[in-house]
């Protein structure tokens, strides 16, 4: 199993304990793969869990949000800007 998909899975079960490999959307995050899963989380269902895992210049990273459903359209587009800007350490 290679790093992004295992950290994947392992935030992933914390959400949904039958995660499968389906559940692992391929995305690109600062121009590398990534992988995405999302979910509403235990406590509150109009809350929903968001996380990308990508490995850039060596680093594995795992980038996670928790958005309601009624601040979803504004944050999520806040969320997309920063992840954009993200930058690795070399």
């Amino acid at each position: 199993m290679n790093a992004i998909k295992h950290v994947s899975m392992r935030f992933a079960k914390n959400f949904k304990s039958d995660v499968s490999d389906a559940d692992l959307i391929p995305k690109k995050v600062c121009g590398e793969s990534a992988l995405y899963f999302s979910a509403p989380t235990p406590r509150d269902s109009k809350l929903k869990w968001r996380q990308w895992a990508f490995v850039k210049n060596g680093w594995c990273f795992i980038i996670v949000s928790v958005i309601s459903d009624e601040n979803e359209q504004q944050l999520l587009k806040d969320v997309n800007q920063m992840m954009s800007a993200f930058e690795a350490p070399n």
